[in-house]
C-alpha cells in the first residue's frame, strides 16, 4: 500500500502502478487512466484473484467517495498497511536505518468514531440542496448516508437542515457538526458566504426543536474559495458558544474553531503513549509547544514540577488557561506566541525544560521551532504527528543535533481512512560510562570543545539572547570553570600583582547557557 492509501502493483511492461481499491495481495486487471514517466494511476476493472485479506467494503459509497480506502480489508492487515507508512517514511525521508518501533496502538472504535464532521452543501440533479462529502480531488458533493465513521445523528441532522433552509445554492458551502463525548450534546456551525442572511435565525430555533441534543448552532463567515472550510468570524445563532468534553481527566470547552482530536477514545491511548515516552518526574519542568487547548500538557502537569505552554493563537491560549483553572492547578501557565518568541522568553527568565513536547499541525515544525527547541536544551523531546513524512523529517534535524531517536510508536486515531498518527521521544545524547584516561595538552592545539564556538560567536549569542555584552576575560574564566584549558598567556594578567575582575554570575549563566547551545558543555 502506498501512503495515499492506494494500492501498489506492477504492470507487464515493468512500471509501477497505484491502483485505487487494491489490496495487498489482490491480481486485477486493471485499466489505465494517467500514465507518467514512470508510474501509472489505474481503476479495477476485475478481480481475477483476490487478497486473503479482502472482505467485502461495508459502505456502499466507499468508491465514490473517497474518503475511507480501507473499508475492503481487514483491520490487521489495514493497521500492516500504517505501520508500513510511518517505519518507510522514517527510513526513506529521516534516513533512520535502525527503526525502535512499537506495535501499533488500535483505535477502540473502529465505526462511527467521529466527534466532528465537515459536510460540503451541493445540489442534486433536480437543483436540491444536499449534504455530504467531496469526491477525491474534486468539488463534486457525494451524499453518504450510510457513512460508517460518522455518527448516524449528524446525518439526520445534516439532512433535516438542508430541508428547512431553502436558500440558494452557493449561501451555504458547509455545515460543520461537532459532539461532546462526555454529555453527547451537539455543535452546529453554519459556514456561509455572508455574515448574515434571512431565516438563518429561525433555522436555527427549528433545528434545535427538532433535535435537543443541539445546544449551539454558530454562523462562520468564510468564501467557498478560501481555505479552510470555516473562517476567524463567528457569531452565536442560538444556544451556548462552545460544548463541555474532557480528555483524560482535562476539561475541555469546544468552540467553532477550537482544535480536538477526532476520535476521543483513540485520543487518550494516543495522550497515555506521550505521556508514557515523556516519562515526567516531579523535578521536570514541562514546555508544550503547539499546546491548544493544553490538553497533553496538562494531563501529565499534576506529576511534574512546571508546565509552560505555547500556542500561537490568543484563543486557544486563554481556552488552555481555564482549563488549568478548573483543573485546580497551580503549577501551569501559558504563553501566547510563535516558538522562538517563547524560548527568548524562557531563556530570560533562565528556564530550562528538561522536556519538550511538540505537537505540530500537518506541514509539521518550522525550521524556526527546532531551532528555538535546540536552543532550550531539553533532556529529552516527545512529538505527537499526525503526518509520518514531516514528522521523519523533524526527526532528522533533532538526530543530527545530538538527540537520537529512542522510541517511535503509530497510533490508529482514523479507521477506514489512510491518516495515522505517530508518537516519538528523542533522547539527548549523553555518555553511558565514564573512564579515565591521560592527555598530553601540550601536543594538542585547541580541545575539541575550543572549537565548538569561537569567542565572537558566544558573545553574538549572549547578545542576541540575554541583552547584553560579555568580554573575553569573561567567556575565558567561565571555560576555565568548566576545565576547558585555555593557551598559554591567554588574557594573563600584565603583572604579578595585578587582579582581574570576577565575572558576574548572571554574566556566568548567560555564558554556560552559550556554551551549552553550542555543545561545549
Amino acid at each position: 500500500m502506498a501512503n495515499n492509501g492506494k494500492g501498489v502493483g506492477t504492470a507487464p511492461d515493468g512500471k509501477t502502478v497505484f491502483v485505487n481499491g487494491a489490496v495487498p495481495g489482490d491480481r486485477l486487471l486493471a485499466e489505465r487512466i494517467t500514465e507518467r514517466p514512470r508510474f501509472y494511476e489505474a481503476e479495477i476493472r476485475e478481480i481475477l484473484v483476490p487478497s486473503p485479506v479482502r472482505i467485502a467494503a461495508d459502505c456502499p459509497e466507499t468508491d465514490r467517495c473517497g474518503g475511507c480506502c480501507f473499508r475492503q480489508m481487514t483491520c490487521e492487515a489495514e493497521l500492516k498497511a500504517k505501520t508500513g507508512f510511518v517505519c518507510d517514511a522514517f527510513r526513506r525521508i529521516g534516513g533512520f536505518e535502525v527503526l525502535p518501533s512499537e506495535p501499533i496502538i488500535p483505535s477502540p472504535l473502529m465505526e462511527f468514531y467521529r466527534n466532528k464532521a465537515e459536510f460540503a452543501i451541493g445540489t442534486d440533479r433536480d437543483g436540491k440542496l444536499t449534504a455530504g462529502f467531496y469526491s477525491e480531488k474534486t468539488h463534486r458533493v457525494v451524499p453518504v448516508p450510510n457513512c460508517r465513521i460518522v455518527p448516524k445523528e449528524f446525518l439526520k441532522i445534516t439532512e433535516a437542515f438542508t430541508d428547512i433552509l431553502k436558500l440558494r445554492p452557493g449561501l451555504i458551502h458547509h455545515l460543520v457538526l461537532r459532539r461532546s463525548g462526555l454529555t453527547g450534546v451537539i455543535m452546529l456551525i453554519i459556514a456561509s458566504a455572508e455574515k448574515d442572511f434571512r431565516g438563518a435565525a429561525e433555522a436555527a430555533e427549528k433545528i434545535r426543536e427538532l433535535f435537543p441534543q443541539v445546544v449551539s448552532v454558530i454562523l462562520n463567515t468564510c468564501r467557498e474559495e478560501n481555505s479552510p472550510v470555516t473562517g476567524a468570524k463567528t457569531r452565536v445563532l442560538s444556544g451556548a458558544p462552545f460544548i463541555r468534553d474532557q480528555i483524560c481527566g482535562v476539561p475541555v470547552e469546544i468552540g467553532p474553531l477550537s482544535f480536538f482530536q477526532v476520535n476521543t477514545p483513540a485520543a487518550e491511548l494516543l495522550y497515555k503513549t506521550a505521556a508514557e515516552f515523556a516519562d515526567v518526574g516531579s523535578d521536570d519542568v514541562v514546555l508544550d509547544l503547539y499546546c491548544g487547548m493544553g490538553t497533553i500538557g496538562l494531563a501529565i502537569a499534576p506529576g511534574c514540577r512546571q508546565l509552560i505552554g505555547g500556542e500561537i493563537i490568543p484563543e486557544a491560549v486563554e481556552s488552555a488557561r481555564r482549563n488549568a483553572a478548573a483543573m485546580g492547578l497551580t503549577n501551569s501557565r501559558f504563553l501566547c506566541g510563535d516558538a522562538g518568541k517563547i524560548a527568548g522568553t524562557l531563556i530570560r527568565e533562565k528556564i530550562r525544560p528538561s522536556l519538550i513536547i511538540l505537537d505540530p499541525p500537518r506541514k509539521g515544525c518550522s525550521p524556526e521551532t527546532l531551532e528555538a527547541v535546540l536552543a532550550l536544551n531539553p533532556d529529552r523531546i516527545v512529538m505527537v504527528s499526525c503526518d509520518p513524512a514531516t514528522a521523519a523529517r523533524d526527526c532528522r534535524v533533532l538526530c543530527d543535533r545530538g538527540y537520537p531517536l529512542t522510541r517511535l510508536r503509530p497510533v490508529d486515531l482514523f479507521p477506514g481512512t489512510k491518516h495515522v498518527e505517530t508518537v516519538v521521544c528523542l533522547s539527548q545524547q549523553k555518555p553511558d560510562d565514564h573512564i579515565e584516561i591521560e592527555i598530553d595538552l601540550d601536543e594538542i592545539d585547541a580541545t575539541s570543545a575550543e572549537t565548538k564556538a569561537t569567542y565572537k560567536e558566544i558573545q553574538v549569542w549572549v547578545q542576541e539572547k540575554y541583552g547584553f555584552h560579555v568580554t573575553n576575560l569573561n567567556i575565558a574564566q567561565v571555560k576555565q570553570k568548566h576545565g576547558i584549558i585555555e593557551r598559554e598567556n591567554y588574557n594573563k594578567p600584565k603583572s604579578e600583582d595585578s587582579k582581574q575582575p570576577g565575572c558576574p554570575e548572571e554574566k556566568v549563566k548567560a555564558i554556560e547557557d552559550a556554551m551549552r547551545h553550542f555543545q561545549m558543555i
